[in-house]
């Protein structure tokens, strides 16, 4: 409180607008009184605490502004007192003030600055009026944080404030609140706000330089056309977030989410209709209408000038004329749910705008097929099924990747694929499960199984040439084990270097492969190959080769022409080698097979040899069966076939006497029943055989026979004459053993 003296000094002063003076203040503090002689300027009282009524009056008389900043509160006769003041007032400590002190503050007509009660009132739920009415007389900024409920008055009070005034927290507006703000000559924040009615506050908050109504859930259509018509684009992401549940919106609205500066999405929207693709149009970012399962053909023209993203994923099929109407549309066109598509427009214009993803398509068209055949990247086509070959023979023309999983698929258990088909799964990217495959005829498809990193071909019966070699080429081990033919002599030596010693299925060879096959230097399993040759009448060297390297018995019974390279080849056979079909041979092919070192050589066609033929035969190391000779003429062959262990000789029918020396050292019977005749050599030297000797086959013998026969000791069998001559009967007279003739 001031002295009595201060108080007297105050008025003097005031009274004479002295120079500054000191003033003591409640005996603590000073103040220092700022009067210019020229004229009343500032009077600092900030240090003051407290402001009686008395002294209100006393200083409201300054002509000047007064600093007051130091007050935390004012009486209402005190506020009553400084309303009379003409000047400006600085109240900016207050922290409290009652609603009679605040009304009667209202009166002061000067600049009012109450900084501290718009702090203060930041933090509250509630304001009173006249308390919002003396905050509209602020001359700061006001920021009411909390407060979430505004009723009409108070709106009008603040209203007339002429600073920023900030009502994040209002959710809600009456339409005289709207009305009386929307007056509002400062910078107006109403950020939370999720409805507006007046067409007036939103034209308020734009020309402010908002953009932002996030928050926005609810519009009159006055004020949704308010906003439309904004200069800039806007965000109501809170409106569009309303519209994507609704299953139809209006025009209005339409207009409105048009001006959303982010994309639009609108999921349950089920049907567009022209006024809404009209408005839609307009709309500068991306839209999505997930819902959408067809589009009219004036919509889809309509859409055309929209310039963002149209995503339309619900779309299945799209027929002319509206693919053609949404193919000029400006900007990216998304149709991902596209099941078919017939519009080669519409292709090229999904190309363009980059789109390589088409993985959900089923069935496309020829002129479709045309479009991606010339598209220069690779596409996902994962989807095609429904294709006929017209189709496909176009896509196979692709340069690049095809994704063609589905193809892929329903080819999976084909035994042979036709090439169109063939060369168009081999673009595909990923793997093929061509599990079932029979024939492999595609060079392309070759190679792309390969590089997949497929090495089971097992069940490849048959492949071309150009697909051999592909196989000969790869670097590592292949699962051929079901191949009939075998062309490419590099995939014969391929397989060979694989460890594979099993060619039991192949059917056919080329001479070349044969070639590589027959230089193996292991035992080779050909069941197919030896049941083969044993069919044929002739036999190429290398086929011989191949067979020749088969682990058994090697039969070919039909074999009827040997070559010398035939019989070398055969010759390296390790094991029994049976050629009965062959009716003679030449000393060139008997010299070659006698090197035949391990098992039996059978002969059983041959008939008679020449005498050279037969000594190169009796060279064989192992048992030589001639079942069909007919003509024994050589010591050696008689010799070999003996120690063979042959006992029958009866189908020899001409037996020479070097021959017959030989056999006539066999033990026991000696069958010579082939004979038809018989020289007195011959029977000189059959007739030192001991034991019996069956001559059946003579019809007649001369006498000279006779009499070297009469030597001979055993049993002697001449059933094929009835009766002897005179003669002959006489020369056997002396024949120590019975004598067997005709049927006695």
């Amino acid at each position: 409180m001031l002295s009595s003296d201060a108080r007297t000094a105050l008025r003097s002063l005031l009274r004479r607008w002295a120079v500054p003076v000191m003033v003591g203040v409640a005996g603590v503090v000073a103040a220092r009184l700022w009067m210019p002689a020229a004229a009343p300027s500032r009077l600092d009282l900030h240090a003051l605490r407290s402001l009686p009524a008395e002294q209100a009056r006393t200083i409201a008389g300054f002509p000047g502004a007064i600093d007051l900043r130091g007050l935390p509160t004012l009486s209402p006769e005190a506020a009553a007192a400084l309303a009379r003041h003409p000047g400006a007032l600085e109240l900016d400590g207050l922290t409290t003030l009652s609603d009679a002190a605040a009304t009667a503050l209202l009166a002061h007509g000067g600049p009012l600055s109450v900084t501290g009660l718009a702090v203060r009132a930041q933090a509250s739920e509630a304001l009173t009026l006249p308390l919002a009415s003396l905050l509209a007389r602020h001359r700061g900024p006001i920021a009411l944080e909390r407060l979430e409920d505004l009723p009409a008055d108070v709106a009008t009070a603040l209203s007339t404030h002429q600073g920023p005034l900030s009502l994040p927290a209002v959710r809600q507006l009456t339409p005289s609140a709207e009305s009386h703000l929307a007056r509002h000559r400062g910078r107006l924040d109403l950020d939370g706000l999720g409805a507006i009615q007046s067409a007036a506050l939103v034209a308020k908050l734009l020309a402010d330089g908002r953009d932002d109504f996030d928050r926005l859930l609810a519009c009159s259509d006055e004020a949704m056309s308010a906003l439309a018509d904004a200069p800039r684009p806007l965000s109501v992401a809170g409106l569009v977030l309303e519209a994507a549940a609704a299953e139809a919106i209006d025009a209005p609205l339409a207009r409105l989410l048009a001006r959303h500066a982010d994309g639009i999405r609108l999921p349950a929207l089920g049907s567009l209709p022209e006024p809404i693709a009209s408005e839609l149009a307009r709309h500068t970012g991306a839209i999505e209408l997930d819902g959408l399962e067809d589009i009219s053909v004036a919509a889809a023209r309509l859409l055309v000038g929209h310039a963002g993203t149209l995503r339309l994923p619900g779309i299945r099929t799209l027929p002319e004329p509206a693919a053609g109407a949404l193919a000029a549309h400006r900007g990216p066109l998304v149709l991902e749910g596209l099941e078919s598509i017939t519009s080669a427009t519409l292709a090229e214009k999904l190309l363009t705008d980059g789109r390589t993803d088409f993985s959900r398509v089923q069935a496309i068209s020829a002129e479709v097929a045309r479009r991606f055949a010339a598209h220069p990247g690779p596409l996902d086509l994962d989807g095609l099924v429904d294709v006929g070959p017209d189709v496909r023979a176009i896509l196979a023309g692709h340069p690049g990747p095809l994704g063609l999983s589905r193809l892929a698929s329903a080819s999976a258990d084909a035994t042979r694929l036709d090439d169109t088909t063939a060369l168009l799964l081999s673009r595909h990217p990923g793997p093929l499960p061509l599990a079932q495959l029979l024939d492999l005829s595609s060079l392309p498809l070759a190679r792309k199984l390969l590089a997949d990193g497929r090495t089971d071909f097992a069940t490849l019966q048959t492949i071309t040439p150009d697909v051999e070699r592909a196989l000969a080429d790869h670097d590592g081990p292949l699962d051929l084990s079901g191949l009939r033919t075998i062309t490419a002599p590099a995939l014969a030596a391929k397989m060979l270097a694989d460890g594979r010693t099993d060619f039991d299925v192949v059917e056919s060879l080329s001479d070349e492969a044969a070639s590589v096959l027959g230089a193996h230097d292991r035992p080779l399993a050909v069941r197919a190959l030896l049941e083969k040759a044993n069919e044929a009448n002739v036999l190429s060297g290398p086929r011989a080769a191949v067979v020749a390297r088969s682990l058994g018995r090697l039969r070919l019974s039909r074999l009827a022409e040997l070559s010398d390279e035939v019989a070398t080849a055969l010759a390296r056979h390790a094991g029994p080698l049976e050629l009965d079909g062959l009716p003679k041979l030449l000393p060139s092919q008997a010299a070659a097979l006698a090197a035949h070192a391990e098992g039996p050589l059978a002969l059983d066609a041959v008939d008679r040899c020449e005498p050279e033929v037969e000594k190169l035969l009796a060279l064989h190391a192992g048992p030589v069966s001639l079942a069909g000779l007919r003509v024994l003429t050589t010591r050696q062959l008689a010799e070999k076939l003996v120690a063979d262990g042959r006992t029958d000789f009866s189908r020899i029918t001409e037996l020479s006497p070097p021959a017959a020396a030989v056999l006539a050292s066999l033990q026991g019977t000696l069958f010579l029943d082939g004979l038809a005749a018989l020289s007195p050599e011959t029977a000189s030297v059959l007739a030192v055989h001991e034991g019996d000797l069956s001559l059946n086959g003579l019809p007649s013998i001369s006498p000279a026979v006779a009499k070297a026969l009469a030597t001979h000791r055993g049993d002697l069998s001449l059933r094929g004459i009835p009766v002897l001559e005179e003669a002959a009967e006489s020369a056997l007279s002396d024949h120590a053993g019975p004598i067997w003739l005709g049927d006695r």
